[in-house]
């Protein structure tokens, strides 16, 4: 768990919110990929580091990657609502737009809290 708190320490990216995780995206983003990299190594089996390391990816539009990254926890907590989102928001990087809505919708039906649910009917709205 000592690399999770110190992982949370670190600046990640431009000044966004990393939900699940509660990081803050601020600084320098390669920096943030080896330390999440480098963390996913040590733990793993932690959802919450894989869901960081696919922000990481999707913040450096390293889409794929994200894809990849999101997509396989999703396929381990499938009713986890923030994980279908960022999932859906990389299929919305990809320009995929039938599949970023499915998750999205998905991502609905999970039960969001209320702040990401309204993200997430906002980005429904926006893809059509």
């Amino acid at each position: 768990m000592k690399i999770v708190y110190q992982l949370s320490g670190v600046p990640f990216g431009d000044g966004d919110q990393q939900a699940a995780g509660g990081l803050r995206v601020e600084g320098d983003l390669d920096q943030a990929l080896t330390y999440a990299q480098r963390a996913k190594q040590l733990l793993p089996q932690l959802n919450e580091i894989s869901d960081t390391l696919g922000w990481i990816y999707l913040k450096k539009n390293l889409t794929d990657n994200a894809i990849e990254t999101f997509s396989d926890i999703v396929t381990k907590q499938p009713q986890h609502s923030t994980y279908r989102y960022h999932l859906g928001m990389a299929y919305v990087q990809k320009g995929d737009k039938l599949k970023a809505s499915q998750e999205l919708q998905k991502a609905l039906k999970s039960n969001p809290p209320k702040d990401e649910r309204d993200k997430i009917e906002q980005l429904l709205q926006k893809l059509g």
